[in-house]
Protein backbone atom coordinates (compact mmCIF):
# COMPACT_ATOMS: atom_id res chain seq x y z
CA UNK A 1 0.00 0.00 0.00
CA UNK A 2 1.35 3.52 -0.96
CA UNK A 3 2.17 6.01 1.17
CA UNK A 4 -0.80 8.18 -0.07
CA UNK A 5 -3.17 5.22 0.06
CA UNK A 6 -2.51 4.55 3.67
CA UNK A 7 -3.14 8.21 4.03
CA UNK A 8 -6.43 8.46 2.33
CA UNK A 9 -7.48 4.92 4.19
CA UNK A 10 -6.76 6.65 7.76
CA UNK A 11 -8.72 9.64 6.26
CA UNK A 12 -12.08 7.99 5.67
CA UNK A 13 -11.53 5.54 7.85
CA UNK A 14 -11.84 8.80 10.77
CA UNK A 15 -14.50 10.59 8.99
CA UNK A 16 -16.44 7.54 8.79
CA UNK A 17 -15.86 6.76 12.85
CA UNK A 18 -17.21 10.59 13.19
CA UNK A 19 -20.25 9.62 11.41
CA UNK A 20 -20.84 6.54 12.52
CA UNK A 21 -20.34 6.72 16.12
CA UNK A 22 -23.56 6.06 18.04
CA UNK A 23 -24.41 7.02 21.58
CA UNK A 24 -27.13 6.25 24.45
CA UNK A 25 -28.29 8.06 27.49
CA UNK A 26 -26.31 5.37 29.52
CA UNK A 27 -22.70 5.97 27.62
CA UNK A 28 -23.34 9.56 27.85
CA UNK A 29 -24.23 9.08 31.91
CA UNK A 30 -20.93 6.66 32.50
CA UNK A 31 -18.83 8.99 30.19
CA UNK A 32 -19.70 12.46 32.27
CA UNK A 33 -19.01 9.84 35.28
CA UNK A 34 -15.49 9.30 33.74
CA UNK A 35 -14.82 13.19 33.35
CA UNK A 36 -15.56 13.74 36.63
CA UNK A 37 -13.21 11.23 37.61
CA UNK A 38 -9.90 12.05 35.77
CA UNK A 39 -10.28 15.36 33.27
CA UNK A 40 -12.82 17.73 35.22
CA UNK A 41 -9.98 18.41 37.35
CA UNK A 42 -7.82 20.41 34.63
CA UNK A 43 -10.94 20.84 32.29
CA UNK A 44 -13.40 21.83 34.69
CA UNK A 45 -14.96 25.46 34.54
CA UNK A 46 -15.15 26.18 38.44
CA UNK A 47 -12.67 28.22 39.58
CA UNK A 48 -10.62 25.49 41.28
CA UNK A 49 -10.57 22.96 38.13
CA UNK A 50 -10.63 25.29 34.99
CA UNK A 51 -6.60 25.37 34.15
CA UNK A 52 -6.27 23.74 31.13
CA UNK A 53 -9.97 25.88 30.13
CA UNK A 54 -8.26 28.54 31.21
CA UNK A 55 -5.37 28.20 28.87
CA UNK A 56 -7.83 27.03 25.92
CA UNK A 57 -9.43 30.00 26.13
CA UNK A 58 -6.55 32.10 25.57
CA UNK A 59 -5.10 29.85 23.04
CA UNK A 60 -8.54 29.95 20.63
CA UNK A 61 -9.52 33.43 21.81
CA UNK A 62 -13.18 32.54 21.73
CA UNK A 63 -13.92 31.22 18.33
CA UNK A 64 -13.71 27.81 20.16
CA UNK A 65 -14.48 26.68 23.56
CA UNK A 66 -12.08 26.46 25.79
CA UNK A 67 -14.86 23.89 27.94
CA UNK A 68 -14.70 20.59 26.81
CA UNK A 69 -17.74 20.07 27.74
CA UNK A 70 -18.67 22.67 25.19
CA UNK A 71 -17.53 21.49 22.58
CA UNK A 72 -19.66 20.83 19.37
CA UNK A 73 -16.94 19.32 16.82
CA UNK A 74 -14.99 16.54 18.90
CA UNK A 75 -14.79 13.77 17.14
CA UNK A 76 -13.75 9.83 18.47
CA UNK A 77 -10.26 10.03 16.83
CA UNK A 78 -9.30 13.26 18.26
CA UNK A 79 -10.44 12.68 22.08
CA UNK A 80 -8.29 9.43 21.51
CA UNK A 81 -5.19 11.09 20.45
CA UNK A 82 -5.33 13.11 23.35
CA UNK A 83 -6.30 11.09 26.36
CA UNK A 84 -3.74 8.48 25.06
CA UNK A 85 -1.08 11.26 24.93
CA UNK A 86 0.17 11.69 21.27
CA UNK A 87 -0.79 15.08 21.40
CA UNK A 88 -1.02 17.70 23.75
CA UNK A 89 -0.88 16.74 27.65
CA UNK A 90 0.13 13.53 29.42
CA UNK A 91 -1.21 10.25 28.51
CA UNK A 92 -3.45 7.81 30.06
CA UNK A 93 -2.72 4.28 29.37
CA UNK A 94 -5.66 1.42 28.69
CA UNK A 95 -4.42 0.81 32.47
CA UNK A 96 -5.53 4.00 33.29
CA UNK A 97 -8.56 4.64 31.28
CA UNK A 98 -9.78 1.55 29.99
CA UNK A 99 -10.97 2.00 26.27
CA UNK A 100 -14.85 1.15 27.38
CA UNK A 101 -14.55 4.22 29.86
CA UNK A 102 -12.58 6.37 26.57
CA UNK A 103 -15.88 5.27 24.68
CA UNK A 104 -18.32 6.57 27.29
CA UNK A 105 -15.85 9.58 27.74
CA UNK A 106 -15.90 10.21 23.87
CA UNK A 107 -20.37 9.43 23.55
CA UNK A 108 -20.36 12.29 26.88
CA UNK A 109 -17.87 14.86 24.98
CA UNK A 110 -19.38 14.23 21.47
CA UNK A 111 -23.39 14.38 22.92
CA UNK A 112 -23.72 18.51 22.12
CA UNK A 113 -22.28 17.86 18.27
CA UNK A 114 -25.01 18.37 16.07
Amino acid sequence: MSHWTRKLAVILTLGTCAVLYAQTNDDVARGRAVFDNYCIHCHGTDTYNSGATEMLDAKYGGAVPGALEDRTTLTPAFIREFVRGSIGMAPYRPTEIPDSDLEDLTSYLMRNNP
